[in-house]
């Protein structure tokens, strides 16, 4: 009887094992999922198509709506493990893009922002934003320093590449200067013909 006992103990077991790798598996998905979504959303933010390929805007805006409806469905509990690949495009798309064709992605992600909020409270919520704010400027911060570094480090790469942006720079200048010379030729001609 005790041996039937520890059978049906270990085989009711194994079916709360099994149950409880079925409900890991979702959440390690759901978590690779989002981690995706945010890599495509913040790859895809330029029109021209470098780096996020065609449509960046629009892959944004449905990135964004997912992370709004996921959070609605998920509920808190399942939400706050996932708010720093949320916020990571969310935040990029608030504080740091800048544009005409960016207003819409940042309306939307206000509003993401706001869904979120409500669904995970204000602290925790504005916790994850901040150590994202945090995070890009350690980023930035290092790449800058980095850069001073090899400046120092290596005096004649940086004199070579001082020199080549300023040629850069004259060679712009002397386009502008023509094409604004062709176009005021052009009014000129104009008016001398009428």
């Amino acid at each position: 009887d005790d041996d039937d006992d520890a059978e049906g103990a270990t085989a009711g077991g194994d079916d709360d094992d099994e149950d409880g790798v079925a409900k890991a598996a979702p959440a390690r998905a759901v978590k690779w999922l989002f981690a995706r979504l945010s890599h495509v959303a913040r790859r895809a933010t330029d029109t021209t198509g470098k780096g996020g390929g065609e449509g960046g805007p629009a892959k944004r805006s449905c990135v964004f709506k997912f992370f709004a409806a996921m959070a609605v469905k998920l509920g808190p509990d399942a939400t706050v493990p996932l708010l720093p690949m949320i916020c990571a495009p969310l935040f990029r798309a608030i504080e740091t893009d800048a544009g005409e064709k960016r207003d819409v992605c940042k309306a939307l992600a206000q509003e993401v922002v706001e869904v979120v909020q409500g669904v995970v409270g204000h602290e925790l919520f504005f916790a994850a934003f901040n150590a994202c704010r945090a995070r890009q400027k350690e980023r930035k911060d290092s790449r800058r320093a980095e850069r001073t570094m090899r400046k120092v480090l290596d005096p004649q790469a940086a004199a070579a590449t001082r020199i080549s942006k300023n040629l850069r720079k004259k060679v712009s200048k002397k386009r502008k200067v023509a094409a604004h010379q062709d176009g005021r030729g052009k009014k000129l001609r104009g008016a001398e013909e009428e």
